[in-house]
C-alpha cells in the first residue's frame, strides 16, 4: 500500500494510463489495481494498471469480457447509448466462449415461460367467472419461475447483475389494477430476455476483439435444469 501510495503522488495527474505495476508488487491473479479515468461519454471506469490474469478458474480475459458487456449493456439500457462498433460474433454458440453463458439461455427460457403464464394469468383475471384455484395456480407458477431465476443466477454469478436488476424492479412494482400490474410484469419479463440476449451478443463481441478463441472452453458450470410448465406449477 505504502508503494502505491507513493506511486500514485509521484505520477503526474493524467498520466496514470502510462503506469505499469510489477507483477511482484501485485501479482494479477491475486489482485488487480484499478485507476478511475471517464470515457467518451462521461461515464466513470475502472482501468488495470496491473494487467489481468485468470482468478479462481477462470481465463484471463473472462473478467474484462463481462465488465465491458455489462457497462456498454447498462450505458444501452439506461443512458440510451448504443455501442458504436459493430459487434463481431464467433460464429459459435456462447457456451463455446464460456460455459457460464449457457445460463443466459435458462434465463431467457424462464422469462418466456413466466410471459406465456402471464398471458393467461390475463385472461382469467379478465373473465369474472374464472375459478380461484386457476388465479392462485398461476400466481404459484409466476413465484416458482422467480426462484429458479433467482437459481440460475446462482449457478452462473456472471448473469447475477442482470437477474437481480429484473428482481428489484420486480419488487418495486405498484398499484392496484391486476391487469396493469400483470402488463407491467410481462414488460419486465421482456426487458430479461433482452438483456441476457444482448448480453450475450456484448460478452461474444468483446471475446473475439480480445483474441478469444472457442478452442479454450472451461469446464462445464453447474447444470440447472429448465422445468417445464408443469414442474413450474409443483414447484
Amino acid at each position: 500500500m505504502a508503494y502505491l501510495a507513493q506511486l500514485r503522488l509521484d505520477t503526474p495527474l493524467g498520466a496514470e494510463g502510462s503506469v505499469e505495476i510489477p507483477a511482484a508488487i501485485a501479482d494479477p491473479r491475486q489482485v488487480v489495481v484499478y485507476y478511475s479515468a471517464f470515457d467518451a461519454e462521461g461515464f466513470l471506469d475502472f482501468l488495470p494498471l496491473n494487467g489481468c490474469s485468470g482468478r479462481h478458474g477462470q481465463p484471463d480475459d473472462y473478467y474484462p469480457n463481462a465488465r465491458d458487456a455489462y457497462r456498454a449493456l447498462w450505458k444501452e439500457e439506461f443512458a440510451g447509448i448504443p455501442v458504436a462498433e459493430e459487434l463481431r460474433q464467433p460464429g459459435v454458440p456462447l457456451e463455446a466462449i464460456h460455459p457460464s453463458l449457457a445460463g443466459l439461455t435458462k434465463a431467457i427460457e424462464l422469462a418466456r415461460a413466466g410471459r406465456q403464464t402471464l398471458a393467461q394469468l390475463h385472461q382469467l383475471v379478465r373473465d369474472v367467472s374464472s375459478p380461484p384455484q386457476l388465479l392462485n395456480d398461476a400466481n404459484a407458477t409466476v413465484a416458482a419461475i422467480d426462484r429458479h431465476l433467482e437459481e440460475v443466477s446462482l449457478a452462473y454469478p456472471i448473469l447475477g447483475a442482470i437477474i437481480r436488476i429484473f428482481i428489484m424492479e420486480k419488487e418495486n412494482l405498484r398499484g392496484d389494477d391486476p391487469l396493469q400490474l400483470i402488463s407491467e410484469t410481462d414488460r419486465l419479463y421482456e426487458n430479461l430476455v433482452r438483456r441476457s440476449e444482448r448480453f450475450g451478443s456484448l460478452y461474444a463481441h468483446y471475446a473475439v476483439q480480445r483474441g478469444g478463441s472457442a478452442a479454450r472452453v472451461r469446464p462445464a458450470a453447474r447444470s440447472l435444469p429448465i422445468l417445464s410448465s408443469e414442474q413450474h406449477e409443483s414447484a
